[in-house]
């Protein structure tokens, strides 16, 4: 079992999601977006997309026990959360089946949390500059619905991000 998910690359949501996306611009119709769960190769099952989502969201991106899993690789994880996230952006830009309140803990987790957001500094300042650009992105595009106050405090620290890596420039 390699213990690969929906955001480990972006074949999924680029494939999968592209279809759907297609599927219902073809036929005017929402299409039920479905996922192979093949975790247990003895008991293989069909899922919902967006319950798988929100189960790999859970089991990774906002399980702390994962968080600092990942902290103790350096930059590289710094970076493959930052990918994760980017993945999770695609899913919700091609099938629209990424809740609001997954955003909003990201935001609160990676972006919003000083210790955390000083750690992606330290390590990989690029990550964290695409964790928040996606975000705002995600606002703007309409494909999250956070409050103005959520939008205001990320544009600010993503103001003091590009700031912090104009001056680490070369």
């Amino acid at each position: 079992m390699s213990g690969r998910d929906i955001f480990d690359d972006d074949c999924p949501y680029a494939f999968q999601g592209g279809m759907a996306l297609a599927a219902e611009k073809v036929s005017g119709k929402k299409v039920k977006v479905l996922i192979g769960d093949t975790r247990k190769p003895e008991a293989v099952k069909v899922v919902d997309a967006r319950d798988e989502i929100e189960r790999v969201s859970r089991k990774t991106l906002l399980n702390e026990k994962w968080f600092e899993g990942m902290k103790k690789h350096g930059y590289k994880s710094a970076g493959d959360i930052m990918k994760r996230i980017v993945n999770l952006f695609g899913w919700q830009a091609t099938t629209k089946l990424v809740d609001d309140w997954i955003f909003d803990r990201i935001a609160e987790k990676y972006v919003f949390n000083s210790a955390t957001r000083e750690w992606f500094m330290d390590i990989n300042p690029h990550a964290i500059e695409e964790i928040a650009r996606r975000l705002l992105e995600a606002y703007r595009r309409g494909l999250w619905n956070a409050d103005e106050n959520t939008i205001g405090e990320l544009e600010e620290i993503y103001g003091e991000i590009e700031g912090h890596l104009e001056d680490i420039e070369i």
